[in-house]
């Protein structure tokens, strides 16, 4: 059975358009964890992590990308929708547990005001 794209976060996965989100997407920066975001002119929000260079072995890169796409699917519901976001973690963030992490996403997505009033999943 397919999922539904409320309940599950999309990958971006077009160069192009990821190249499209760093060119012109505005970027906001909280400790070692950043935000791109760009208009997409579609009915969903796309998705792409990018741990930089130097993060740490293939096990901390895909459990950082594991959290942030949990934290992301838990507040979709409350995000509007039609953006294409990129979110950069830098090295620093290799200690910071869940809760933290979720806390700087939060703020970070706050900041851009696309966080609407609704229901919030915990």
């Amino acid at each position: 059975m397919r999922k539904s794209h409320t309940d599950s976060v999309i990958s971006l996965k077009n160069k192009k358009d990821i190249s499209n989100i760093f060119e012109s997407g505005k970027v906001k920066y909280i400790d070692g964890i950043g935000i791109r975001i760009i208009n997409n002119e579609e009915e969903c929000n796309r998705v792409v992590i990018i741990p930089l260079h130097g993060y740490g072995n293939a096990v901390q890169r895909n459990k950082i990308k594991r959290r942030i796409r949990e934290i992301l699917r838990q507040w979709n519901i409350c995000m509007d929708k039609g953006y294409d976001i990129a979110v950069i973690i830098k090295k620093t963030e290799q200690n910071t547990n869940f809760n933290q992490l979720k806390n700087k996403v939060m703020v970070l997505l706050s900041r851009f005001k696309i966080l609407n009033e609704g229901i919030i999943k915990s």
